[in-house]
């Protein structure tokens, strides 16, 4: 279930509004129509391992395949577009690039990603709790996909954060 109003306010936190994330949108992408059409952001389709794969060609790490970004392309995409626009439910900088969460600064936990992932790891949450970022610093990339849909904003937060934080660190 959704977070109600009162465990909102109790956060000290604006009810969000309601966007075109829905849960009826979301068991869309269950119909042969919908997969047919692409739709930016949102929709992609694939095994965790698929997308932790795609964010390791984002790396340069597969040399089979070579960097889907050039240096210049990567360059772009993780740096900051959005100054010093704050999320409205967290008063934290929302710290965005080109299509990309980017890891930053010490709120990095706001944005989904570990406390241990470095300032440079990008990435992106999905709707309803899954997860995928790479992490220049380590060469590390991780993808987290369930089959479920988590409406609690906080406790999806928390899970992402936490399963993040175990996989950043498996460089070390």
């Amino acid at each position: 279930e959704a977070m109600t109003p009162e465990e909102y306010q109790a956060l000290g936190m604006p009810v969000p509004p309601v966007t075109e994330v829905t849960p009826e949108a979301i068991l869309n992408f269950n119909t042969p129509e919908v997969r047919r059409v692409p739709i930016a952001g949102g929709g992609g389709i694939m095994s965790a391992a698929e997308l932790a794969l795609f964010y390791q060609a984002l790396l340069g790490n597969l040399p089979a395949a070579g960097s889907l970004w050039s240096d210049e392309t990567m360059r772009q995409v993780t740096h900051p577009i959005t100054g010093d626009m704050l999320d409205e439910l967290t008063g934290a900088l929302v710290h965005r690039g080109l299509g990309l969460m980017l890891s930053g600064d010490d709120h990095r936990n706001l944005r989904g990603f570990g406390h241990t992932n470095s300032p440079g790891a990008f990435g992106h949450s999905g709707a309803g709790g899954q997860i995928a970022w790479a992490d220049p610093a380590t060469g590390i990339s991780f993808a987290y996909c369930t089959s479920g849909h988590d409406q609690h904003a906080v406790r999806q937060g928390r899970r992402s954060v936490s399963i993040s934080n175990r996989a950043a660190v498996c460089a070390a």
